[in-house]
């Protein structure tokens, strides 16, 4: 177990971390995306190696009438939390607003690790691994003028979706 402030624990989880790939397909949209439950299973054993404690409740704020999604980390050693939070639309249907919060949730969580994620591409049986660093704008100059050009742009429009 990890001794020390919340934010010695962050950094020695961050890099514990590293990347995490996209292991989920959305079929309406045609893109991959990190699932939230396969994220949190892979973050708990490191949360827990490092005595910090993950919650996304919803909270409500009563005098303006809003709902947020929180995602917090409590280090229960100092009592001491950092947070990430979104508010909610006022949907009113249940399936959209079930969506929003999923997405939300597997968001405000990946801002507040900095998580990076990976992608892997297969081109004329190579694999080539790409550990997304910096912005998509970064990631077109690196592969401007490559012979397999036309792989590398869906790749990266994949990122954005």
């Amino acid at each position: 177990m990890t001794k020390g402030n919340i934010f010695t624990k962050l950094q020695n989880l961050q890099k514990e971390i590293g990347s995490v790939s996209k292991d989920a397909t959305n079929p309406f949209y045609k893109s991959k995306y990190f699932d939230i439950n396969s994220l949190i299973k892979q973050l708990q054993p490191l949360l827990e190696k490092n005595n910090l404690v993950l919650l996304q409740p919803i909270e409500s704020d009563y005098e303006t009438n809003t709902e947020y999604v929180v995602t917090k980390i409590i280090c229960p050693d100092t009592e001491k939390s950092i947070e990430s939070r979104k508010k909610l639309s006022t949907q009113s249907d249940p399936q959209k607003l079930g969506s929003e919060i999923t997405y939300y949730r597997r968001y405000t969580l990946q801002s507040l690790l900095a998580l990076q994620y990976n992608l892997t591409l297969k081109y004329n049986k190579l694999t080539i691994k790409i550990e997304i660093h910096g912005s998509k704008r970064n990631i077109k100059e690196h592969f401007r003028n490559r012979s397999n050009k036309r792989q590398i742009q869906e790749a990266i429009s994949n990122l954005t979706n």
